[in-house]
């Protein structure tokens, strides 16, 4: 395939063929020309820097966003002087979806008229506080002889990603224990509702409070409202802060698994009335303290955000101190590392007869990527409810049946 010649290095042949022959016969209109086409190149080299000189970029999107969505990122464009042509414009978004993380735009005109302004759509997939840009500029124009890019200062900013939960549909000791009460006050438990179940003869002892008076009336015999008490749990999260437990990178480590197994107990717990925290210890501590509703998810979505890896307890110390900071049955949900048998890693994680623990273990050598090992794989009875995670599960699908 013969080598192609592009319109720089053509127009360069030119000029010296035109030299040359001037040169050589004296002619003064191929001087002339001659001197045409060094103009031409010059201006075809310096004008792409030039039509880049004082163009400005401001970006504008959300400052938070959560996994999955669609973030809208606008850039303006702007120049003090006259018009600028053809520049294209390239931004930098590091938690996109890969095809996403280097969108590319072209603006034909930009200053003259104001600011002029670039729209893209991104899909945000990583959860995390990043840094967006620095956006890049570039132009080849008027003749394309030479292509400029200049990185504008002063274009970062910084975007905060929410993780997002999936549908669970069944967690162990979040469903709803019922108690049926004739006898006690809707209101003598705190942290529980009632709801009314029936309605039953009337026995002695029973709260005259809860006498259907009408229902009574019409049978000629006194029947008593009959209730449920509905008893909440409260649910510990407890997440593992020890970098050394990480396996895989990135989006795809157990650490982000973790990170979203978490957001989306959560999301089912509060839904369900429970109370949740979220604890980590490590040398930056991860406290959300105990709340109910949509305000405590939102500000579990958001610790879970910010929250990193580091330097941190070990897994068994860490479920020790936790223990120590929860009532009696209270629900423990543990993320820890287990080997190609599934036993945990973590050989001094025990737990209180008290607590009620939940625990997900991770396959460390799938996230590593790494093979298992031959043979069937070991499975063994827990005495506690285990939700066994590798690398690549439908975790949505994994948490729908109950353990």
């Amino acid at each position: 395939m013969p080598r192609r010649i592009d319109l720089g290095a053509a127009l360069g042949i030119l000029a010296v063929v035109l030299f040359l022959v001037a040169w050589n016969r004296g002619i003064a209109l191929l001087y002339g020309m001659f001197a045409l086409v060094v103009a031409t190149l010059a201006a075809g080299y310096a004008a792409p820097w030039w039509n880049l000189r004082g163009v400005t970029v401001r970006r504008l999107h959300s400052a938070k966003v959560q996994a999955g969505d669609r973030l809208e990122i606008a850039l303006e464009l702007g120049h003090a002087g006259g018009a600028r042509y053809m520049i294209g414009v390239k931004d930098t978004i590091p938690c996109a979806v890969p095809e996403d993380q280097e969108p590319l735009a072209f603006v034909e005109r930009v200053g003259g008229t104001g600011p002029t302004r670039v729209s893209m759509q991104i899909s945000c997939d990583w959860r995390g506080e990043h840094e967006l840009g620095p956006v890049t500029l570039e132009t080849g124009f008027p003749l394309g002889l030479r292509t400029v890019r200049r990185t504008v200062p002063d274009s970062l900013t910084r975007l905060l990603v929410y993780p997002r939960p999936f549908a669970i549909g069944y967690f162990p000791y979040l469903t709803a224990a019922f108690l049926a009460m004739a006898e006690t006050s809707p209101a003598a438990a705190a942290g529980n509702s009632t709801e009314f179940l029936n309605v039953r003869e009337y026995v002695r002892g029973d709260n005259p409070r809860y006498i259907h008076w009408p229902l009574s009336a019409h049978r000629g015999t006194l029947v008593v409202r009959e209730f449920e008490k509905i008893s909440h749990a409260d649910v510990c999260l407890l997440l593992n802060l020890d970098r050394s437990a990480v396996h895989g990178r990135q989006r795809d480590s157990n650490f982000e698994y973790a990170v979203r197994i978490a957001a989306s107990v959560a999301q089912h717990a509060l839904a369900n009335g429970h109370r949740v925290r979220v604890l980590g210890y490590g040398h930056v501590p991860l406290l959300v303290p105990p709340g109910r509703g949509p305000e405590q998810l939102r500000r579990v979505l958001e610790a879970l955000a910010w929250v990193q890896p580091g330097d941190a307890y070990t897994y068994g110390m860490a479920v020790q101190r936790a223990q120590q900071e929860l009532g009696d049955g209270s629900v423990l949900v543990s993320f820890e590392n287990a080997d190609a048998t599934w036993g945990s890693l973590e050989r001094d994680v025990s737990f209180s007869r008290r607590i009620k623990p939940v625990r997900v273990l991770f396959d460390a050598r799938s996230f590593d990527r790494q093979l298992p090992s031959a043979g069937a794989v070991q499975q063994p009875e827990a005495r506690e409810p285990v939700y066994r995670v590798r690398y690549g599960d439908d975790l949505e699908t994994l948490f729908r049946r109950s353990r």
